[in-house]
């Protein structure tokens, strides 16, 4: 369920193959192993955090440190999901 709900929220796709190595920003995507984000997706969740200040803070980063942070969200988002992918669960009812 967490897997899934993580996967929805930034919009995670799986993919075959990257062309240019595993981890890198290509265009409007951050990648990692098979996995993708888009850019737009993280940077909409920044902005619906709701909070303002925050808000505003990321707004007043130069667009090179803007872009950093996005990628250090995605990778950090996809590591998750890679960690994730593979976890059996049970519980008791």
């Amino acid at each position: 369920m967490l897997f899934d709900t993580i996967m929805t929220m930034f919009s995670i796709e799986m993919i075959k193959e990257l062309n240019k190595g595993d981890n890198e920003r290509t265009g409007d995507y951050v990648n990692f192993k098979q996995w993708r984000i888009n850019v737009n997706s993280i940077i909409a969740h920044i902005k619906d955090q709701g909070s303002s200040p925050r808000q505003q803070c990321y707004k007043e980063l130069d667009t090179t440190d803007q872009k950093f942070i996005v990628k250090e969200i995605g990778m950090f988002t996809m590591e998750l999901v890679d960690g994730f992918k593979d976890v059996k669960a049970e519980f008791a009812t």
